[in-house]
């Protein structure tokens, strides 16, 4: 089983579309279909946990089922590849494979590892990301990291339940410096529609890999 984790239908919507999921009925935030579901996660640490505690409670996961947590995430401007190849240039429309995520309110950070086929041979063009997880939406960037609300929530809950492993995170850079929230989400809502194709191909790569 793959789960998906967005934190609202826009970011979801190319996994519905391609893999035909349906809404349970029972249950609006909860899409499924053959062998995949999306999980609408809400905005915010918090909430992510909170709906992740609910998910697990209704059915613990088996240690072979697979995540993913796909969204948009604003960026710092230059970012440095921590694998020390040059400079990683993360513009909007890029796919990021997230290694690191750092939740700054807690000052904590879990490393990870990007899955097998997470490479520039497939939608996604650039690996070993950093991302922060902030509470508040932010326009003044102080690292060159990529930020979002969501990502820290998901991956601590995750590594309590001895998930971690099984996680992918996976980040649309949608907006950065000078752009103002309104603008940031213009600008995100265009390139979700404009890179369905490629964003339901994560979806394909973990079910493959």
């Amino acid at each position: 089983m793959l789960t998906v984790l967005c934190a609202h239908l826009a970011e979801g919507m190319p996994f519905v579309e391609h893999f035909g999921l349906d809404r349970c009925r029972h249950d609006s935030n909860l899409y499924s279909g053959d062998g995949v579901r999306l999980v609408l996660t809400g905005q915010g640490v918090d909430q992510c946990r909170a709906t992740l505690g609910r998910l697990f409670a209704a059915g613990p996961a088996t240690p072979e089922d697979t995540w993913l947590n796909f969204g948009v995430a604003g960026y710092g401007g230059s970012a440095v590849d921590p694998r020390g190849v040059g400079q990683a240039a993360y513009a909007p429309g890029m796919l990021v494979w997230i290694h690191r995520v750092h939740y700054r309110a807690q000052s904590w950070t879990l490393t990870m590892q990007p899955p097998a086929g997470g490479d520039r041979s497939g939608p996604v063009i650039a690996t070993g990301g950093c991302l922060r997880t902030v509470d508040t939406p932010e326009t003044a960037f102080a690292r060159p990291w990529l930020y979002d609300m969501e990502g820290a929530g998901i991956a601590g809950f995750l590594a309590s339940e001895n998930r971690l492993s099984r996680l992918a995170i996976v980040k649309l850079v949608a907006d950065g410096p000078g752009l103002s929230i309104r603008e940031g989400v213009r600008l995100g809502r265009g390139l979700l529609a404009g890179n369905r194709d490629r964003i339901a191909g994560l979806g394909e790569l973990l079910l493959g890999a």
